[in-house]
């Protein structure tokens, strides 16, 4: 049973207040915190809410935060994408994606090719998560992003502890991870893609599918 609250929170002088910030306050509990808003330079507050999920394992004794340029986030330093149960899951690294706000929710957006085997788990289930790692499982990630789940068992190979995320996986490895409801499938339709960029990434290639999932838990 979750309990939910609300305030306002003051950002530390020392984290950037142009970039994305993440923020929860805890006082020995599992908290997750489904914010993710954009402060404007100089902005010191902002609204909050969170959820205080007294199922969770996980204490928090110290504040956390996660702070982050997210044109970076994907592009740069990589995500996993994960999705199905702890019984059958696949995991792959992503660079391309998004976070915002959809029908008054907090979402993420994420990109799959459809021949992508991860692709038959994100149709088939309606949870997934987008986690992020230390510069530590930078060759894990690229090895994961690489390489099929098809053609190998991915987690035998990475050395990643598989962990159960609300109804679907996510790693203990993860430094953040976001538990997302799928909302929304819509295949990207090269009609309505530029032609250098059809050229560039679809020629001969499968088309992507774009899922949004509502961010319903934020794991630290």
């Amino acid at each position: 049973m979750a309990v939910h609250d609300s305030g306002s929170i003051r950002i530390p002088e020392e984290l950037p207040k142009d970039r994305i910030l993440l923020w929860t306050e805890g006082a020995s509990m599992g908290l997750s915190c489904p914010l993710v808003s954009k402060l404007p330079v100089g902005q010191e507050h902002c609204d909050w809410t969170y959820t205080v999920n007294r199922e969770r394992k996980t204490v928090m004794d110290h504040k956390v935060s996660f702070a982050m340029d997210i044109f970076e986030q994907f592009d740069k330093k990589w995500a996993l994408l994960t999705a199905g149960s702890m019984e059958k899951f696949n995991t792959m690294t992503i660079s391309w994606g998004g976070l915002g706000t959809l029908w008054g929710k907090p979402v993420a957006t994420v990109y799959v090719r459809q021949s992508r085997y991860t692709h038959e788990f994100m149709d088939n289930g309606e949870y997934f998560t987008v986690s992020f790692y230390p510069e530590s499982c930078r060759k894990v990630l690229s090895v994961l992003g690489s390489k099929s789940g098809r053609e190998m068992d991915k987690m035998k190979d990475s050395g990643l502890t598989p962990e159960k995320a609300g109804e679907t996986v996510t790693f203990h490895e993860a430094e953040v991870t976001l538990v997302c409801r799928k909302l929304f499938r819509q295949t990207l339709d090269p009609a309505n893609i530029p032609a250098d960029i059809v050229k560039q990434y679809y020629e001969g290639q499968a088309d992507h599918d774009m899922y949004i999932g509502e961010v319903v838990d934020i794991l630290c």
